[in-house]
């Protein structure tokens, strides 16, 4: 499952050195599964995605504290979308 935020940014800020995976694509009223990514950020890293990117959840393969920022208002801003195939994601050591 992927989610967007279509009326503003996101900013995913790590604590304490850990690292987490994220897949990305972009997409209008679905994700644009074609072009998926997955990117691999350290703790020296933050992440800022621009309004209207698709991505999945933190996946963090340690233990470790994160920061997330993001826009607040009255109307909800989040869309979800089912992928139709299973995404693999192999982390390197």
């Amino acid at each position: 499952m992927l989610e967007r935020h279509r009326l503003g940014t996101q900013t995913f800020i790590l604590k304490g050195g850990a690292r987490f995976v994220m897949l990305v694509a972009m997409g209008g009223a679905a994700p644009d599964v074609t072009i998926l990514a997955a990117l691999t950020v350290t703790g020296e890293q933050a992440v800022t995605l621009r309004a209207g990117t698709w991505q999945n959840g933190l996946n963090a393969p340690q233990d470790g504290d994160f920061v997330i920022v993001e826009r607040h208002a009255a109307e909800t801003d989040c869309d979800l979308a089912t992928l139709d195939e299973t995404v693999t994601l192999v982390l390197p050591e």
